[in-house]
């Protein structure tokens, strides 16, 4: 467990895995696997371009891993390019 100070030294959030889980909807482990998609400007890593946070937890949610997500790009783009012309 870590505490984290939010507003100041009266009141200390801890992170465990669970706490973890329910804010972010992920696992801890996962959650390099969300920077991996998203990108993050303060550690200068681009991610993918077009995934923000949202995108990169609903991703990490149903292929668990950048992996996954590999291994199932062509389900991905084809839902994202459905209803347009060919």
């Amino acid at each position: 467990m870590w505490p984290c100070l939010k507003k100041g030294v009266t009141e200390v959030e801890t992170y465990t895995p669970e706490h973890v889980e329910e804010k972010l909807g992920v696992r801890p482990n996962q959650i390099i696997e969300i920077k991996g998609l998203q990108g993050d400007t303060s550690d200068n890593y681009p991610g993918v371009t077009g995934v923000g946070p949202k995108t990169a937890v609903s991703l990490i949610q149903k292929y668990d891993t950048i992996d996954g997500v590999y291994d199932n790009l062509d389900k991905i783009t084809a839902k994202k390019n459905e209803g347009t012309p060919d």
